[in-house]
């Protein structure tokens, strides 16, 4: 039972009261000199955010809110705050997981949806980190991997073959306490290149998948990356494509109307774009990219190290993406993904205090994001090096 609740609080990531009713145990006001709203674009100067236990309670300029007697102030100098970011595809599993979820936090990412680990071991550590027995982000978790026998995810001998296997395994998942199914459906994107038509799954399995987990209330997340593979697991209902992927134009336009997201990880699959399907790859996705397919923020981390999810942005960068666009896709982008789009993603009233800073802008520089200063998780600040950080009772 304790961890099926702890399942339930990470699921819905929503304030069970209002963060200004009821007692208020502690108070703190971050002070600093700007502040960034992904989703307008829109940046305040001599911002302040006011922080009541876990959530938000004010957000708006020094003269604008008024900072309550006794409250604790934090104060970061030239600073700009900015949401607490989200990767919505890591593996704090590969690796010394505790290390991993320590160092992605440090980094500044305050979520992470977790695609995939053996023994269900993400789910543990997302109870771990719930129930305060360990650091880390807040984390949405997949559970296991499903693949067929003989493919990519067949880890540890776990791939299996059919729609009724298929099926169980969504099950299996769901009674671990998973948070959306993880289903790879094909292989990595030199045989995507080579042969457009390839799939690992069959459709009768892709089919069967997606409608168990909606039996359960879970999303599908599709590992697919060649245009069939896509184009099916989109059909038959997914929520997410994660990889860079060879879609077609009818496949992201289907994803634009139904607004289902890529998470690209470019990073991960074109570090070095030597190789012919590097190449191939990064220049099919400066295309998609600047399609208005809907984008989450996501770095294979595990495949990448962990901590440094932020250099994905340099990538996005250079495939063509406006600096604010690539942070809307590791904020507000990759909280409407994970369903928490009213609890994540922006710094405002009843949002879960999740907030980031850096020295410099990070819309002028993006590699600012690779250098947080300060790091607060549900209220609590769990990093604070920046130049001017004096903590004191208003």
């Amino acid at each position: 039972m304790k961890r099926l609740l702890a399942a339930l609080l990470v699921v819905s990531c929503a304030p069970a009261a209002s963060p200004t009713t009821g007692p208020i145990t502690h108070t703190i006001a971050i002070r600093a000199a700007h502040l960034l709203d992904p989703a307008t674009g829109r940046s305040i100067d001599s911002a302040i955010v006011l922080v009541r236990d876990r959530f938000i309670a004010e957000v708006g300029t020094a003269g604008a809110v008024r900072i309550p007697q006794g409250a604790e102030i934090i104060d970061l100098g030239q600073a700009t705050l900015f949401p607490g970011l989200i990767d919505a595809h890591v593996h704090l599993s590969l690796g010394r997981a505790d290390s991993a979820a320590r160092a992605t936090l440090l980094a500044g990412f305050t979520t992470v949806q977790d695609l995939g680990a053996l023994g269900q071991a993400n789910v543990r550590l997302r109870d771990a980190i719930a129930a305060g027995t360990s650091v880390g982000p807040r984390v949405v978790s997949a559970g296991s991997w499903i693949g067929v026998r003989g493919g990519i995810c067949d880890f540890d001998g776990r791939g299996v073959s059919g729609p009724d296997a298929f099926a169980a395994r969504v099950r299996e998942d769901a009674l671990a306490g998973a948070n959306l199914i993880k289903l790879c459906v094909t292989g990595w994107p030199a045989d995507a290149m080579s042969h457009p038509d390839s799939i690992e799954a069959s459709e009768a399995e892709i089919a069967a998948t997606v409608s168990e987990a909606r039996k359960h209330g879970l999303r599908v997340v599709a590992h697919a990356t060649s245009s069939r593979g896509i184009a099916l697991a989109v059909r038959h209902g997914a929520s997410g494509i994660v990889h860079s992927g060879f879609l077609d134009s009818a496949t992201i336009a289907e994803m634009r109307v139904r607004r289902i997201y890529l998470v690209p990880t470019l990073w991960s699959l074109t570090r070095r774009r030597t190789q012919p399907v590097e190449q191939a790859l990064f220049a099919h996705m400066r295309r998609v990219l600047s399609s208005g397919v809907p984008l989450a923020f996501g770095t294979d981390a595990g495949v990448i190290p962990h901590g440094r999810n932020a250099r994905e942005f340099t990538w996005m960068l250079e495939a063509g993406m406006r600096p604010l666009d690539a942070i809307r896709s590791a904020t507000v982008g990759a909280a409407g993904m994970l369903g928490l789009g009213d609890s994540l993603g922006v710094l405002a009233r009843g949002r879960y205090a999740d907030v980031v800073a850096v020295r410099g802008d990070p819309v002028a520089d993006l590699t600012e994001l690779e250098r947080v200063v300060f790091v607060m998780k549900g209220g609590a600040v769990v990093r604070n090096d920046a130049v001017a950080s004096p903590r004191y009772r208003e």
